[in-house]
């Protein structure tokens, strides 16, 4: 009897594993005469793994398909549109960062992305979807049980200027 429970818990715990830990997204986005940045700040365990495929994860220099995905992604989960135009990101800085006290895949991904000036009197709009294909990946594992990380599969996206705006963008409202 003690070993066929011993071996109901450890495949109830492999089934229900924690997955990768989620940290929101961090977004500023800027506007300059010429064109629209966005800073991005994300933590690395699902960006090296899911995103890069690099590890070890180099601080910078990263080879060209990697940033190629890595802009892929952020176009597909960070969309902006201007005028009811959808506008495509060009990925112009891209560095990994690890304290000396982070092991593994802990760090900080930085990453610059450029758009182009959107049109005189147009507004600009945009949702945000990072980490939704894992989130409903992870839903259909938990069955409704409390997912592990939940309340972080959001997006905080930043406005400064002289009355500063901040969004906080979730699954249910991206």
């Amino acid at each position: 009897m003690k070993l066929a429970t011993c071996a109901l818990f450890l495949a109830l715990r492999a089934y229900a594993h924690e997955g990768y830990p989620i940290a929101p997204v961090h977004v500023t986005l800027r506007a300059e005469p010429d064109r629209i940045i966005a800073d991005l700040r994300a933590d690395s365990i699902f960006w090296i793994e899911e995103v890069t495929g690099l590890s070890p994860m180099p601080a910078q220099d990263w080879p060209a398909e990697v940033r190629t995905r890595v802009e892929a992604y952020v176009n597909a989960h960070l969309k902006l549109s201007a005028g009811g135009v959808q506008l495509s990101g060009k990925l112009t800085q891209a560095r990994y960062r690890q304290q000396l006290w982070e092991v593994h895949e802990e760090g900080v991904f930085d990453l610059r992305l450029a758009y182009p000036a959107i049109p005189k009197g147009a507004a600009l709009t945009g949702t945000s979807t990072f980490y939704e294909e894992y989130r409903k990946k992870m839903a259909k594992e938990y069955l409704g049980r409390k997912m592990p990380y939940a309340g972080d599969y959001r997006t905080f996206v930043d406005l400064p200027g002289r009355k500063r705006f901040r969004f906080d963008l979730t699954p249910d409202v991206p």
